[in-house]
């Protein structure tokens, strides 16, 4: 898996030892609230650094912010 950044690396690391995902946001960048539901395939997420839109999976459990319904993360970011 390549490097993102320290923080990621640590809680992807995490993530796969412990079969257990997790994640983080940055809240300071969030505009309203986050939910954790399941997708339409329709939101727009684009993975750090890249500016290509990839949608989630018809019902993949995703977060999502509230207000704009855009995909917020995923539960490992590759």
């Amino acid at each position: 898996m390549p490097s993102i950044n320290p923080l990621v690396d640590l809680y992807n690391s995490i993530s796969l030892k412990h079969v257990f995902p997790c994640g983080g946001e940055d809240l300071d960048e969030t505009k309203g609230d986050i939910i954790l539901t399941f997708a339409e395939g329709n939101e727009e997420f684009r993975q750090i650094g890249s500016d290509v839109n990839e949608p989630p999976e018809m019902n993949e459990d995703v977060y999502l912010h509230f207000e704009t319904r855009s995909k917020a993360n995923l539960p490992f970011e590759y």
